[in-house]
């Protein structure tokens, strides 16, 4: 039989550890973004200390549709994404391409929006949004930033046929950059890239890409 002061007692730190699980929660605020003429360009949710993503994020049209829906968590694409398109402002929408981002696995694509060559899932502007999602999550030092402040940095990589990535460089819009800090997290940044989708065509050969990515320190 437990006496009744160790009942107590125990009372106590489950009710001490229910109030510590109840407040760790991260407070979510949601963003939007704009195209320059002021239509919303992104709606998302994000971490209200930090910024990074967190939650439902949408992509829209200028005419307000939405061209990309999915899910964030803690800065990393999460469960299923879905890429839509439009033959003109006033049509329906079709569906081009759905992705597993937690299983990394193609569910769908329409071939015929897509040229024979590999492709990231979504698209090459889906690569963009990417790279510009991890390096904040990942948090990229603030002193590299203000160093580069101003400056484009182009990120260029190759992808062999079977999707796969690898030999990745960083160069300044004027000269190659030096700095071993930012290959590294780059490279690590495209490590935890999924796989891109295969050429369709066995004679594609490896192919290389560059991606900018523009630094500002404010």
């Amino acid at each position: 039989m437990i006496p009744k002061f160790l009942k107590k007692t125990c009372t106590h730190v489950l009710l001490l550890f229910s109030f510590h699980f109840t407040f760790s929660q991260p407070e979510i605020k949601t963003i939007n973004t704009f195209y320059a003429s002021g239509e919303v360009y992104e709606a998302y949710q994000a971490n209200a200390q930090d910024s990074v993503k967190n939650g439902t994020y949408k992509r829209f049209t200028k005419t307000g549709k939405i061209t990309t829906i999915g899910e964030y968590k803690d800065g990393m694409r999460n469960s299923i994404w879905t890429f839509l398109i439009y033959d003109s402002p006033r049509d329906t929408a079709k569906l081009y391409e759905k992705y597993d981002f937690t299983n990394k696995k193609e569910i769908f694509y329409h071939r015929a929006t897509h040229d024979s060559l590999p492709h990231f899932p979504g698209g090459y502007e889906e690569m963009s949004h990417f790279i510009r999602d991890l390096t904040l999550a990942m948090k990229l030092s603030l002193d590299t930033i203000k160093a580069y402040d101003g400056k484009k940095l182009l990120i260029s990589f190759k992808v062999r046929p079977n999707g796969k990535l690898d030999d990745v460089g960083i160069k300044s819009s004027q000269n190659e950059v030096k700095s071993k800090y930012l290959i590294d997290f780059y490279t690590e940044v495209l490590k935890r890239c999924p796989d891109w989708i295969p050429a369709e065509t066995p004679s594609v050969k490896s192919m290389f890409y560059t991606i900018p990515i523009n630094f500002r320190g404010k």
